[in-house]
């Protein structure tokens, strides 16, 4: 275990921990609905799109099941399928690689497909219409997609290839290369392959970049500009693959896939 400590609080840590697993499971999820006061049920949104899956990897936008899932907490099952990208309104090809937190009733998913990249929301029942929220392929959508963070003014975080894009909480395109693939530093010179982010209570963000001999961890300022830190995975076949920031105790997990 490894810890790196940011510039903007000596309190802030970062946790490396190795996933040793006989199956790798790829999936994005967002914390689980809060239990109501009459004991309702809690549930899990998960999404099965492209994703890296260790020894540098990924299923493909054609070989993923391609289905963003709710999970009951209180069984364990597959509660229902909220958005089957196999058939229409989908096209061939199309992956939803992530998922985050809208609002109370819907999710935002963010698809990846060649000529189509795009975000759409998703209700949080069984196959409702998606509603289209995103879809600049011009400036901001603009490399092969592979993740997706919301930020604490209601905005999101696309990580693509050649780095990354912020999208207004309206769905505009505010900063088309948040992040370039060359941060600099110990943050790296040729990140190509943001796998998973992580955004701060503060508005840091949290980038692991999982890609063969430059398997690392960093933290880029607010700015999108500065590196506060980077850290090489634990060894040249750890791939970063999923992160979360956890506020009450300024920590990060991130999960490596081998």
């Amino acid at each position: 275990m490894k810890r790196l400590k940011s510039k903007h609080s000596n309190n802030l840590i970062l946790y490396f921990s190795s996933l040793l697993l006989g199956v790798v499971v790829c999936s994005c999820a967002k914390p689980p609905d809060d239990p109501t006061a009459n004991g309702a049920s809690r549930y899990l949104y998960m999404s099965s799109g492209m994703c890296q899956a260790g020894s540098n990897t990924t299923f493909t936008t054609l070989t993923a099941s391609n289905r963003v899932i709710r999970i009951n907490l209180n069984t364990g099952l597959t509660d229902s399928i909220l958005a089957d990208y196999n058939s229409p309104p989908a096209t061939t090809g199309d992956s939803p690689v992530g998922i985050a937190p809208f609002d109370s009733d819907n999710i935002m998913v963010v698809i990846e497909r060649s000529g189509a990249r795009r975000l759409e929301k998703v209700p949080k029942s069984a196959y409702a219409t998606r509603i289209p929220f995103s879809n600049d392929t011009t400036s901001a959508l603009t490399n092969t997609l592979l993740g997706m963070v919301k930020t604490p003014d209601n905005g999101y975080i696309i990580s693509r290839t050649n780095g990354t894009a912020k999208i207004s909480s309206s769905g505009l395109t505010q900063v088309a290369t948040f992040m370039t693939n060359n941060p600099g530093g110990s943050c790296g010179t040729a990140n190509n392959k943001y796998a998973a982010l992580a955004a701060t209570s503060f508005g840091h963000l949290f980038f692991a970049n999982s890609a063969a001999s430059n398997n690392k961890i960093g933290i880029i300022k607010n700015s999108g500009s500065t590196c506060l830190g980077g850290l090489a995975a634990p060894s040249a076949t750890a791939f970063p693959s999923a992160a979360v920031f956890i506020p009450g105790y300024e920590q990060i997990i991130v999960a490596y896939a081998g």
